[in-house]
C-alpha cells in the first residue's frame, strides 16, 4: 500500500522487466487498469499496460511511464491527473489512455494525492494534477489539469514528491523545492 497526503492507500502496482504492468487492491474508480471496478486481490495485468517502465498512483489514479517516453493514465482523475484538460467525476477513465503533449520523459514522480511530475529527457519537469500548495509548480494554486512546464528548472536529473511538495535535483547537485514546507517537508527550514 502506498500512502501520503494523511491517507493510506489501497492499490498496488508492479512493473515486470520488458512486460506488463500487474496492478490490485481497492477499484472503485478503475484506478487497477482492468476495465473493471471490481476489487483486486490479486495482481492483474493492467490493459494496454504494455512496456510500462514506471507506475505511481495519484489519488485514485494510476500513472504509468511507457518505454517509449509517454505517460499514460487510468481510473477516476478528479484533481485533473488525466492530464487532458477534464477534472470532476467525469474525468473517470477506464482503461489507459495517454496525457497529451508530453513526449521524451524518462521519469515520472507522485505520492497518493497530489501533483504529478515528468522530467523530460533534455532536463525539463512539467506538473499537473491538485495543486493546494503550488507542488504541480503553478500559481496561483488550485488544480492544473494540463501538463504545465516548470520553467524555473533546467538540467533536472530527479524528480519527487513528499507530501504536499515537490522536490528536483539537477545535474549540479542543487535541489529544489517548492510547494508546502508544512512540518519540514519542503526542506527549507522552520
Amino acid at each position: 500500500a502506498a500512502s501520503g497526503g494523511g491517507e493510506t492507500r489501497q492499490e498496488a502496482s508492479q512493473v515486470r522487466p520488458a512486460s506488463n504492468v500487474l496492478a490490485s487492491g481497492l477499484n472503485s474508480n478503475f484506478e487497477v487498469g482492468n476495465g473493471i471496478t471490481r476489487n483486486r486481490e490479486f495482481m492483474s495485468v493492467v490493459q494496454k499496460g504494455e512496456g510500462v517502465l514506471q507506475a505511481v498512483y495519484s489519488k485514485d489514479t494510476l500513472v504509468v511511464l511507457k518505454s517509449n517516453g509517454t505517460v499514460w493514465t487510468v481510473g477516476k482523475g478528479e484533481f485533473g491527473q488525466h492530464g487532458d484538460g477534464t477534472s470532476g467525476p467525469a474525468a473517470t477513465k477506464t482503461v489507459l489512455t495517454q496525457v497529451p503533449g508530453l513526449s521524451n520523459i524518462r521519469e515520472i514522480a507522485s505520492n497518493s494525492e497530489m501533483a504529478i511530475l515528468a522530467l523530460t529527457s533534455t532536463g525539463q519537469v512539467y506538473g499537473w494534477g491538485q495543486n493546494p500548495a503550488g507542488q504541480a509548480g503553478k500559481s496561483p494554486f488550485g488544480l492544473v489539469t494540463t501538463p504545465t512546464l516548470i520553467a524555473s528548472l533546467s538540467n533536472v536529473i530527479r524528480v519527487g514528491t513528499a507530501g504536499v511538495a515537490s522536490f528536483a535535483l539537477d545535474a549540479n547537485g542543487d535541489i529544489w523545492s517548492w510547494g508546502s514546507n508544512g512540518s519540514g517537508a519542503g526542506a527549507r527550514g522552520a
